[in-house]
């Protein structure tokens, strides 16, 4: 396989592989941005784009030009793209933002777009929508239109290629470039430009930590690993103090402190002083609970009696997801589930065979009473504790007996719902109760 097979192939492979997604602050594995992932494509076909400086719209098209590709876009029809051949790579660049991706044949392109916020920044690893990165139909919009193909037509530019690869005995530049390379990650070279022993040892010891082939032999493989390797150390470093504290080094050397930091797509809180922290934090009038690695939890229970939700924060005096009720301290009331409790409620007032089983299916809803301005008893206890704990709409108390306040709230829940909003409760609104 040549190197514009390889490169357009690694490409497409990245595109269906939804462990990778996009990112531009961990933009060199597992996630990439448009540039990033265009640029490891050639670097990984053996053309040393990032190893000759490219790293972003705004200087890759002059290193692509001085390392093997021509412009062809003389040649080519950004309307139609006639001309445009299988691995051509399309650029644009115009007021400080840029966009590039690959021509795959039959009106395609692979590129990477955005996560799935639609941002560039702040989204999970990996594609979470599957089209993070993607094989898509080419376009060329008016407002934003491709100004450059760049075609791979040789050798043109340095750098180390599969012909002059980086083994023991060779010498110069690159193999300087190599050993700081590999002193970001701890080896500990002399950084002397000759391929040595030492040099030897540690790429062989790099090579099997990463899963390729074990032979002392820096190619295009190799390289894209430790360029990846690099990134990720340079964009920050977690750190194990003696004690066995942790703490994050940004690749300044700076650090957070009392507040939170995102990290490879996970929350973590760190102190005064910079120490990551774990278990209960207190910070802004809430209480997070971190895990053993320091990560933030949400929508989860915490020891079987707290629930902290979907921002972390833990829950208080109100109704959990799956039907729980905690107090003001957050503290499980001890109860069973509300629906677990209605089943039970229903069973004992013969309305209801099935198994109390905590599930809302159409036979408990079909069991469900009708309730309305003078009602009382369990049904209307729990219709209160629904509205008051889950849908935060006052009832003016949990009594047992449905009067003014119970009516005000079940008709604001109604019209929130799209109900018709009289105030009694039958199979629409309790269909629309039972649903969490």
């Amino acid at each position: 396989m040549g190197k514009i097979e390889t490169a357009t192939q690694w490409m497409i492979n990245l595109a269906n592989d939804n462990s990778h997604g996009y990112d531009q602050d961990y933009r060199w594995g597992p996630d990439y941005d448009c540039a990033s992932a265009v640029i490891t494509a050639w670097e990984y076909a053996g053309v040393p784009v990032k190893t000759n400086g490219a790293s972003y719209t705004g200087d890759m098209k002059s290193v692509f030009l001085a390392t093997g590709f021509s412009d062809v876009s003389a040649s080519c029809n950004f309307n139609t793209c006639a001309g445009m051949q299988y691995g051509d790579v399309l650029h644009r660049r115009a007021n400080g933002s840029g966009h590039t991706a690959m021509y795959v044949g039959n009106n395609q392109i692979v590129h990477a777009r955005s996560n799935e916020n639609g941002d560039r920044t702040g989204g999970q690893t990996g594609d979470q929508t599957g089209n993070e990165i993607c094989v898509s139909s080419y376009s060329n919009g008016s407002s934003n239109p491709w100004t450059t193909v760049l075609r791979y037509t040789g050798e043109n530019g340095s750098g180390s290629t599969p012909s002059n690869l980086l083994k023991k005995g060779s010498t110069g530049t690159a193999v300087s470039e190599l050993q700081k390379k590999m002193n970001i990650l701890g080896y500990g070279l002399t950084v002397d430009g000759s391929f040595g022993d030492a040099t030897d040892a540690a790429v062989r010891n790099f090579q099997s930590k990463n899963g390729l082939a074990v032979d002392g032999i820096v190619g295009s493989s190799t390289m894209a690993k430790l360029d990846e390797k690099v990134a990720a150390a340079q964009a920050g470093q977690w750190i194990q103090a003696p004690d066995g504290r942790w703490w994050y080094r940004h690749a300044d050397g700076s650090y957070t402190t009392n507040g939170w930091e995102k990290i490879n797509g996970k929350w973590y809180y760190f102190d005064a002083s910079g120490w990551m922290m774990t278990g209960w934090v207190l910070t802004s009038g809430k209480w997070y609970y971190m895990d053993a690695s320091g990560a933030m939890l949400s929508n989860t229970w915490i020891n079987s009696m707290y629930y902290v939700g979907g921002d972390g924060a833990m829950l208080t005096n109100t109704m959990t997801p799956d039907g729980y009720i905690v107090d003001a301290n957050g503290k499980w009331d001890g109860r069973d589930s509300w629906v677990t409790r209605l089943q039970t409620a229903l069973k004992n007032a013969g309305r209801y065979s099935d198994a109390i089983d905590g599930s809302p299916g159409p036979n408990t809803l079909a069991a469900c009473p009708t309730l309305q301005m003078d009602a009382t008893g369990i049904f209307v206890t729990l219709l209160q504790e629904r509205l008051t704990y889950y849908f935060k709409k006052s009832t003016n108390g949990i009594d047992d007996s449905f009067g003014n306040g119970t009516k005000t709230a079940v008709m604001s829940f109604q019209s929130s719902k799209g109900l018709a909003a009289d105030g009694i409760v039958g199979t629409n609104s309790w269909r629309e109760l039972l649903k969490s």
